[in-house]
């Protein structure tokens, strides 16, 4: 039960803290994408109450998530997770896209979103939720882009479907995920229980902001949420 209790009660509007600033010098790369990507899944964040929740016990990880994902196809039960607990993130790496990154723990701010690195070079955990490798949806985001650069998700939305995605834990753990797809929401409309949510499988959501850049409400207009499901 400890693990559901992040996601009640939900925010009308949950965003993703400063998740990309909007570039004032876009390069090419960065004019040429983000206008192109169809909506992309604007981590909407759960919110508790404003307070951090503390981090679900493995335990209440499993006993949550049994049964609960609807998805049906190739489910891996949580009995052979061969990391039933999760680990404590402490980096993450991404061959197909050039990204080796620290993770830092985060949670909510005082308005109730997930918060994120304040830089560009960092991706953060939300640590109220699943640690990765739990049965459940664990969820790591990061910047798309600074003022002055693109940042470590800059190229997220390039993922394809196989790709790998490798967790390192504090204690020297390291266990992969494998890329299984990707989707796009608006800023303001997400399905907070499919990205944050129990699931009987140990699943990633890698997240970050994705579209236009609006001025007037200081945000991208969509997130990307790509999910990876562990495979070892």
């Amino acid at each position: 039960m400890k693990r559901r209790l992040f996601l009640v009660p939900i925010l009308c509007s949950l965003l993703l803290a400063g998740c990309g600033q909007g570039l004032k010098e876009s390069p090419a790369e960065a004019r040429q994408a983000a206008p192109a990507e169809s909506s992309a899944t604007q981590s909407a964040t759960p919110a508790s109450s404003g307070n951090e929740a503390a981090p679900a016990e493995p335990e209440a990880a499993s006993s949550a998530a049994a049964g609960q994902d609807r998805s049906g196809a190739g489910q891996v039960a949580a009995k052979d997770s061969p990391v039933k607990a999760g680990i404590m993130p402490e980096q993450l790496e991404i061959p197909a896209i050039g990204v080796k990154a620290k993770v830092q723990s985060l949670g909510l701010t005082k308005d109730g979103a997930m918060d994120v690195p304040h830089n560009g070079d960092d991706v953060g955990w939300f640590k109220p939720g699943y640690r990765p490798g739990a049965p459940g949806h664990a969820v790591i985001a990061g910047h798309v882009d600074t003022k002055t650069s693109v940042a470590v998700f800059f190229k997220l939305k390039n993922l394809k479907k196989g790709n790998k995605v490798i967790v390192r834990g504090r204690d020297g753990e390291e266990i992969v995920f494998e890329v299984t797809g990707s989707e796009t929401y608006p800023y303001d409309k997400a399905p907070l229980e499919k990205i944050f949510g129990p699931s009987d499988r140990p699943l990633l959501n890698l997240i970050t902001c994705t579209g236009l850049y609006s001025k007037s409400k200081g945000t991208h207009q969509q997130r990307l949420v790509v999910t990876a499901e562990l495979v070892s």
